[in-house]
């Protein structure tokens, strides 16, 4: 077993949401941290943990960034951070679910990351590094269109 120390120069979390119901809105979190065990005999994480402080969103809109933390969304002042723990975590290197629970405006709910290995290896100063990537599946609303006559 391997703990690894988030390298933040190389991590990211990022969003895609729907806006006015036909177009997207892209941004990201700036301050955020991982705490992850790694099996090293399969590069498979055993346990993640991860904090995000709600008040580094960031969607290149200041006016925006402001109206998200308020307390019509994230109220940021009252719930400064959103958690993810993770429960289980299956699979292989090329494709595994990491099950947690996803703590977002003081409310915890189950849910399901898909994730892969990127790859692991040495950097240029000798250092054991691992990669990966996880996101949430696609959660979309429809609203069908209703048609008179």
């Amino acid at each position: 077993m391997a703990t690894f120390a988030l390298d933040p120069s190389h991590s990211s979390v990022e969003f895609t949401a729907r806006h006015m119901v036909f177009s997207r809105v892209r941004g990201a979190f700036t301050k955020f941290t991982l705490d992850l065990d790694v099996d090293e005999s399969t590069n498979l994480p055993t346990a993640a943990a991860a904090t995000i402080e709600a008040a580094s969103i960031d969607t290149n809109v200041a006016d925006r960034d402001a109206h998200l933390r308020s307390a019509d969304f994230l109220d940021a002042e009252k719930f400064p951070t959103i958690a993810f723990l993770s429960t289980k975590i299956s699979g292989s290197p090329s494709a595994f679910a990491i099950d947690g629970t996803l703590t977002l405006h003081g409310i915890t709910r189950p849910v399901t990351l898909r994730a892969v290995v990127d790859g692991r290896g040495k950097d240029p100063w000798g250092n054991d590094r691992i990669a990966f990537s996880a996101s949430t599946p696609s959660w979309r609303r429809g609203c069908r269109r209703r048609r008179r006559g």
